[in-house]
């Protein structure tokens, strides 16, 4: 299996990349990360942002995987399948998607928590994209959560319907304005119903199998190696493993089994939300170097 990653702090071209390689693959898995990644992709000259979806999705002999370490929002997924969809509805995107039963959700009411800890003065301001990505790992390691697979349980919306009834006590209590809980309800509950429709599997089988089989993996990551929680600029990092070992980890897959590691940067370093940035020009010579580039 061979990985790619981002070198910096995000936004060096990796869907780019990945999209030059990709017929070169036969399995492209997402192993981090949620929709707070932005994989920017031009097809049939029409640019297309993946933030959820593998950047294999265009490559009709690709098989896309949303593995295990991702946590995945049922919302978004049916919004990107459908923009693909009206796109182009000869891609049969949805066909080629497998999803890890054991990925977890993100829950409507996570993208609030991200809005507290964001613009509550009692807490760090990091500059997230406010997806719910941190609150949805946060309560992941809670053991407070639910799983993909979790959406075939009967007892699934109740379940549902106790954590976030409680997250809305919590964040009423922050003050936080929230929608109509049904209407909340409404909404996730119409987009599980689309999602149980996909391949809902133990990806990390179906992946060890592909390279069992001599299939090449390329194994994507979101964010990038500066964002990295453990070994990024934190505390403003992102909430998942960014490097090429967290491929290992997020798709269940044996370090022996890495082939060649992809790093992408770019020429120029730039950085979304707060944090320290070592190599930073004042705007004026900004600016001089704009003018010098046009």
């Amino acid at each position: 299996m061979d990985i790619l990653v981002g070198l910096q702090w995000g936004d060096e071209g990796k869907g780019k990349f990945i999209d030059h390689i990709c017929s070169r693959y036969d399995v492209i898995a997402r192993f981090n990360g949620g929709a707070n990644a932005g994989h920017s992709i031009y097809y049939h000259k029409q640019k297309v942002t993946l933030k959820l979806l593998p950047s294999g999705v265009f490559y009709p002999q690709t098989l896309n995987v949303i593995g295990t370490g991702v946590v995945v929002n049922p919302i978004q997924l049916q919004e990107e399948l459908a923009v693909l969809c009206r796109l182009d509805p000869t891609l049969n995107v949805s066909e080629r998607l497998m999803i890890s039963a054991k990925a977890h959700l993100v829950l409507p009411t996570h993208k609030y928590f991200d809005i507290v800890y964001e613009e509550n003065p009692d807490y760090r301001t990091i500059g997230t994209t406010k997806n719910g990505i941190a609150p949805a790992y946060a309560h992941k390691i809670l053991r407070q959560n639910l799983r993909v697979g979790d959406v075939y349980s009967a007892q699934f919306e109740a379940d549902f319907r106790s954590i976030t009834q409680r997250h809305y006590r919590e964040l009423e209590a922050f003050g936080c304005t929230l929608p109509a809980y049904e209407d909340l309800v409404e909404e996730f509950l119409s987009a599980v119903a689309f999602v149980k429709k996909l391949s809902i599997v133990d990806t990390e089988l179906y992946v060890n199998q592909a390279l069992n089989e001599g299939k090449k993996v390329l194994a994507e990551g979101a964010q990038a190696s500066m964002l990295d929680i453990d070994h990024g600029t934190y505390p403003y990092v992102t909430s998942s493993s960014t490097i090429a070992g967290g491929a290992c980890t997020g798709l269940g897959v044996s370090p022996t089994k890495i082939g060649e590691i992809y790093g992408v940067l770019k020429a120029y370093t730039t950085r979304v939300g707060e944090g320290i940035f070592p190599i930073q020009y004042l705007i004026s010579v900004d600016l001089q170097l704009v003018m010098q580039v046009m």
